[in-house]
Order: C-alpha cells, then structure tokens, then sequence
C-alpha cells in the first residue's frame, strides 16, 4: 500500500469521529454570524469560515505562540498588576467617560 493511500484512510478514519459528533463553534466575533466543525486536530487557532478571523477554539481568544493555559495565566498576572496598581480593574473607555462627565458637571455648579 502506498502512503498516500494510508494518509487518506487515516484522514477518512478522524473525518467519521468528527462527523458522528461533530463539535459546533460559534465564531467569538459580535459582527460575525459563523460556524465552524472543531475537527480535533493539533492545531487549535482556527479561522472563521465566515469572517476570516483568527481565534483558539478552545478558550474562543487570540494567543499565538502561547498555550490556552499561559494565556490564561498571563491575563491573570495582568489583572492582578492592575488591581495593585490602580485599585482595581482598568478600563480607558470608561476612566475616559468617567472624567468626561466630572468635567461637565463641575462646570455646572
């Protein structure tokens, strides 16, 4: 038997076990509506059929050149340096919108 021959069995064999119960996911993107088989291969950073995007089947985020488990242990560290830091969790957009409303209302009184 030739390789190619055995390569195409094997991908036939895991295509059965994917079809038979296949695993739905939904893309992790709000503006996009796609969906996508989880084929269970090595790889998990996957792209939405439908978007293009890139993103980790298996914790839905974008970390390339790290586990699932280093990403989530390095988002981790990152909250804790801000909540020593800033007192809590740090957010730009509303400590923008924040200051933007204490300025309008200061200028009210």
């Amino acid at each position: 038997m030739s390789v190619y021959f055995l390569m195409r069995v094997r991908f036939v064999i895991r295509l059965m076990k994917v079809l038979a119960s296949p695993i739905v996911i939904d893309c992790r993107f709000i503006d996009c509506m796609g969906t996508l088989v989880n084929d269970l291969r090595e790889y998990s950073i996957r792209a939405c059929p439908e978007c293009w995007r890139l993103f980790c089947v298996n914790c839905k985020c974008l970390h390339l050149g790290m586990t699932c488990e280093n990403y989530q242990f390095s988002r981790q560290l990152n909250l804790l340096y801000w909540q020593h830091h800033y007192g809590g969790y740090h957010d730009e957009l509303e400590e923008a919108t924040l200051s933007i409303k204490l300025g309008s209302a200061m200028e009210n009184i």
